[in-house]
């Protein structure tokens, strides 16, 4: 089968190129576009000695059939020049938009499906490449089985909404028994929506942050939920504790991250620190 390839401009030509299934003459009108304002603006590239970084990519994207999965292409660079370049996917099923390329997968789409992008400048030269695989979940996959998922995040994990999507996604008798963990709740949340989330926060907060003597109106001033103080010490993250009192001394299956600042703490702290602190004997006893 022949593979079916995609091409859409970022940010520059966006607006026309989110037209792209409307026919090949506004769909080449925007990449034409796009390579024009490159020729005339040069500013506007990297230059020609600078590295173009490869695309981030996972080992896998997960999916689940009757669910819509999504790639972003400002998503694949840890950069703010993503707007610079070109994306072209290669992949047998799914459409390419302006800004992602976005798939519905079937239950009988369950399985492994390769997907590539082949990254270009905005005069079309090839500058970088990669590729991952899409992976499909069975419908019935974890039937029978409990998970209990730890949120961590900022003020996007605050108001529980994306938690209360995966309680209800969770609910079907062909689905795994879903706990969500956590100390926090938004008052408007269902019973069980609990999680780390808290706004405005970083991930550094999260590791550091102590102030037992913060007000309830000062929301988001405290400590953090996985800082202690252990008398004659210093207050120290410890995650085994917060399992001990937070969890009833069951680690969590699963532990997700959701700030918008976690990119800025890595390149500054470095990831080993942040994320290393999670890395421990989950011995609780």
């Amino acid at each position: 089968m022949k593979k079916m390839r995609f091409l859409s401009s970022l940010r520059v030509a966006g607006r026309l190129a989110g037209f792209m299934n409307q026919g090949s003459l506004i769909r080449e009108s925007a990449l034409l576009l796009s390579l024009v304002l490159g020729l005339i603006f040069p500013s506007v590239h990297l230059r020609a000695d600078d590295a173009v970084p490869p695309p981030i990519l996972p080992d896998c994207v997960w999916a689940a059939p009757g669910h819509e999965t999504n790639m972003y292409f400002n998503g694949l660079f840890l950069s703010p020049a993503s707007g610079q370049f070109l994306c072209e996917v290669t992949c047998d099923k799914g459409a390419q938009l302006g800004n992602r390329w976005t798939w519905i997968p079937k239950a009988e789409d369950a399985g492994d499906l390769p997907w590539s992008v082949e990254i270009r400048d905005l005069r079309g030269d090839p500058v970088a490449n990669g590729r991952t695989k899409v992976k499909v979940a069975r419908a019935d996959s974890g039937a029978g089985r409990s998970i209990r998922l730890l949120a961590i995040g900022d003020s996007l994990t605050r108001p529980g909404i994306y938690a209360g999507e995966l309680i209800v996604l969770f609910e079907g008798e062909a689905n795994p028994l879903l706990t969500l963990l956590g100390t926090n709740k938004a008052s408007e949340s269902a019973q069980g929506n609990v999680h780390e989330g808290y706004g405005g926060w970083t991930w550094e907060r999260f590791l550091t942050q102590y102030n037992p003597d913060a007000k309830p109106e000062d929301y988001g001033n405290g400590s953090s939920p996985f800082v202690f103080l252990e008398p004659g010490k210093e207050p120290t993250f410890d995650f085994l504790r917060y399992i001990r009192e937070a969890c009833a001394g069951v680690p969590p299956d699963f532990v997700t991250i959701f700030t918008a600042t976690i990119i800025e703490n890595i390149l500054r702290l470095g990831a080993a620190t942040l994320l290393g602190a999670f890395h421990v004997p989950l011995s609780v006893a």
